[in-house]
Formats: C-alpha cells, structure tokens, sequence
C-alpha cells in the first residue's frame, strides 16, 4: 500500500460510502479529536482500500477482493490491532495470523436527523473532568481499571451528557476519539427509568450540533442496548470487530 498524502481522493471515497465509513473519516480528518498518523491507499489517485494509525489501525474498502490483496501485502512481522473495522478483516487475517482476542459488534448510524426520537424525561447536563474516575470505573472492557486520563481527555474535547441526583453522578455517556456514542452507563437502582434513552438522545443532538452525525458500535450479544439505540432512531449499518492479532504464520516450505 502507498503512503498518502493527498486527502482528497480518500475524502470522495468515504464520503461515497457514508455512513459504514464515519469511524475511519473522523480519524483520517481529525474531526472528533483522535487524528490518524498515517493513511495508506491501495492507489493514490482512485482508491478502494483505505489503511489509517491513529492508536489502533483502522480499514476500510470498498472492494473486498481489493482489501484481501492489502492485507496480504502487510508485513509479517506487524501485530495488526484494529479497530470499528469490517468483521470480514478479522476473518480474513485469521487465516494467516493467530487473533488474539476479538470483540464483534454491530454499527449504528442516525442516517436522517429527523428519525431522532427525542426523549426529554429527565435533565440531562455535561460530564466534567473530575468525573473521569467514575466513569473508567464502570467501563466493562478494563475491569474497573479503565483509562482515566483518555476518559479526561474526551470530557474536556468532546460532547458529553451527565444526570445526577443530589449531586451524585447517577448516568451518563460521551464520545471516543473517533466521534462515535460510548460509555453509556446508569447505575443499577436507577436503571428503569428511561435515564439511558435521555443520555443517548441529548448525547446524539450535541453530536449533530457539531457538525457530525450519530453513529456508535454495540456488541452483538448486548441485545438490551441493541432495542435502546434502534428506539433512538439509529440503523444498523453493518458488521464490525476490534480485534487483536500476532505476526503472520510461518507459511509452508519456509526453511
């Protein structure tokens, strides 16, 4: 793959393929506050496979027979960690490579801002940076260990949404470094009231406020927050997995 330097063929390409592609476009752009370091392209002038690093690599391409030969052509030696990529890229490297570990989800976009179904039940306000321990707290994937200090860094650059009660944080959610929902939470005696469906909504307009338009990824044995964002509006737009793998296989006949 070509390093590129000349954004706007990718730009005309994701913007084709909106909205499977808004992940990978607010990284490349810079539109959330995560920024890629580099994007490879199969080619320069028209491509169909696009390749970012921002933390973790992200991929996507129009043609899958074209986005095969590019991972082909990866390396041996990278360990290859995406992210909010197409589950047929783990698929595929899992032939050559041993994955790791791999979370699939499904993605999920507001595609015309008139299917936001608004819900005002509760008074929703902003996360601030001393809640950043909270919530790494009650973030699943780090076991109560979560990155506080990215957490911090998102409240400060990004859209965020709180309800608290008495003063206490009771629910809230905010976006990652590449613009999607996340983090939604409601501590358990306060689950039942609707508190998420507010969160996600308010979260979703501050979104739209920006410039951007909603998307966030939901693994797909998380039916309950599945119905949640379908009631909010959103579709699914696809298949998608964060996924970890080592360098490639020794292949057959190497000495």
């Amino acid at each position: 793959m070509h390093l590129c330097r000349d954004l706007e063929p990718v730009r005309r390409l994701l913007l084709r393929e909106e909205p499977a592609t808004r992940s990978i476009y607010n990284v490349i752009f810079g539109r959330a506050g995560g920024k890629a370091t580099w994007v490879r392209v199969d080619d320069r002038d028209d491509p169909k496979v696009v390749l970012c690093r921002a933390w973790w690599l992200t991929m996507y391409a129009a043609s899958r027979a074209a986005g095969r030969r590019c991972l082909d052509e990866l390396p041996d030696r990278w360990r290859l960690n995406f992210s909010s990529t197409p589950s047929w890229v783990c698929e595929h490297v899992g032939r050559t490579r041993r994955v790791r570990w791999s979370t699939p989800c499904f993605g999920y976009a507001l595609t015309d801002p008139a299917r936001l179904d608004i819900h005002r039940v509760h008074r929703v306000g902003r996360l601030v940076p001393g809640d950043s321990r909270t919530v790494a707290r009650y973030w699943p994937y780090h076991h109560g260990h979560g990155d506080s200090m990215y957490i911090k860094r998102r409240i400060r650059s990004g859209p965020t949404c709180a309800i608290r009660r008495d003063g206490r944080l009771v629910a809230w959610a905010l976006t990652h470094g590449d613009g999607s929902l996340g983090f939604l939470h409601v501590l358990e005696p306060w689950r039942g009231r609707g508190m998420a469906r507010s969160i996600g909504t308010a979260l979703s307009r501050q979104v739209m406020r920006r410039g951007w338009m909603p998307f966030l990824f939901i693994e797909k044995k998380n039916r309950a927050s599945q119905r949640l964002t379908e009631k909010m509006g959103l579709e699914r737009v696809g298949s998608y997995s964060w996924f970890s793998s080592g360098p490639r296989r020794p292949r057959a006949g190497r000495a």
